[in-house]
């Protein structure tokens, strides 16, 4: 335990927390990002955008993997895929629309549309789940 009362395994914790980046999917970043922007209408105009802009040409690369056809029997995941990446990226287009309206109602839009998405990806990821228990059973019988 060090003089403030900390053991090395808090101090190992904390210095993590406060030098190791933070790591959260889009959907958490686009709704922290639009509720600190409705409560705190300053912040740099050109971070944003490079950022929001990094993220903009990381969904499009994404976007461009599921374009082609899919596995025969898949075609319905690509097409849910499709429309998850689509609305994140109309939730970063909403965000880029409001830097220079700061129009709250366009945060708000972002963040629905976000958290759609991500609705979206969560129902794949349980059918995917599904189909592999159910193909694990099917050879084990």
């Amino acid at each position: 335990m060090d003089e403030m009362g900390f053991t090395l395994d808090e101090e190992s914790r904390r210095y993590r927390e406060i030098n190791e980046p933070v790591k959260m999917d889009l959907k958490t970043y686009i709704k922290s990002l639009g509720e600190h922007l409705l409560c705190e209408p300053t912040y740099n105009k050109d971070a944003l955008s490079d950022a929001l802009n990094v993220i903009s040409d990381d969904i499009g690369s994404i976007r461009q993997s599921f374009t082609g056809s899919a596995p025969q029997g898949l075609e319905p995941v690509r097409d849910f895929m499709l429309e998850s990446l689509n609305l994140y990226m109309q939730s970063v287009e909403d965000m880029k629309k409001y830097m220079s309206s700061e129009d709250s109602e366009l945060l708000e839009s972002a963040i629905v549309k976000a958290e759609e998405a991500e609705d979206i990806i969560g129902a794949v990821e349980e059918v995917i789940q599904e189909h592999k228990d159910w193909l694990s059973r099917m050879t084990e019988a």
